[in-house]
């Protein structure tokens, strides 16, 4: 099971493994954006050092979507993936507790989410990637 709360938003995310995830009780699925051009993407350094790694990434990826945000929260994040109010979230050196639930969240809602290299997530601090899954491939592009 995962759960995040965002008080502050009165959002309720859960998901419990092979039973969906969930928005306040409602069933939720990530977007079904096909196009990059069309698409929102969020993203978070996470315990990334090197600002200029970020800067690199995001200076290949911006012109090629329709915006690029920062929350400031893994959880709400990969959540907002979850639910399809963004189509991807691109995190770097994140560590495991900020994401976990987000992990599961996404993956209940039909999403994908791999690190950098498109291999699966381990515990270990790293770079994660968090789509609507139609997009994943594309993006991936860009991040290294």
């Amino acid at each position: 099971m995962g759960a995040v709360f965002a008080p502050a938003l009165n959002e309720f995310y859960f998901a419990k493994r092979g039973k969906g995830a969930f928005l306040n009780g409602k069933r939720i699925f990530v977007s079904k954006i096909k196009n990059l051009n069309e698409s929102y993407i969020v993203y978070c350094e996470g315990a990334e050092k090197n600002r200029k790694r970020v800067a690199k990434i995001l200076s290949k990826i911006f012109p090629k979507v329709k915006d690029v945000r920062k929350i400031g929260s893994a959880g709400i994040e990969s959540c907002w993936v979850a639910c399809g109010k963004v189509d991807a979230y691109f995190t770097t050196q994140i560590e495991i507790w900020d994401v976990a639930a987000g992990i599961l969240i996404v993956k209940e809602a039909g999403g994908k989410r791999t690190n950098f290299d498109g291999k699966n997530w381990k515990i270990e601090k790293q770079d994660l990637l968090f789509t609507n899954k139609f997009l994943h491939k594309e993006i991936l592009k860009y991040l290294n």
